[in-house]
């Protein structure tokens, strides 16, 4: 790193890697806190949301199917850095 004595690079590194430690077990722990959650509404079936659609005239079944299914797919995480992805997605 520009400027930076070796030690001062280490520190850096230090704080960089505790930092992405912390971030780690942060959302482990949210994971484990909805898994509960998650997993009781994969269980739902037609007749469950059937029901949930006749019973309350808030939801609509197209939105509850829609939020079913991008549920059901893998939650995929971009970790490259925001100006490479910016550039990429444009």
């Amino acid at each position: 790193m520009n400027g930076l004595t070796k030690e001062q690079q280490e520190t850096f590194e230090d704080a960089i890697r505790n930092l992405r430690e912390a971030v780690d077990a942060m959302w482990n722990s949210i994971k484990e806190s909805f898994a509960p959650l998650i997993e009781a509404l994969i269980k739902f079936t037609a007749d469950d949301l059937k029901w949930l659609s006749e019973s309350s005239s808030y939801i609509s079944p197209a939105c509850m199917k829609l939020n079913y299914q991008q549920m059901l797919r893998p939650q995929v995480i971009d970790r490259r850095p925001v100006r490479i992805v910016a550039r990429t997605r444009c």
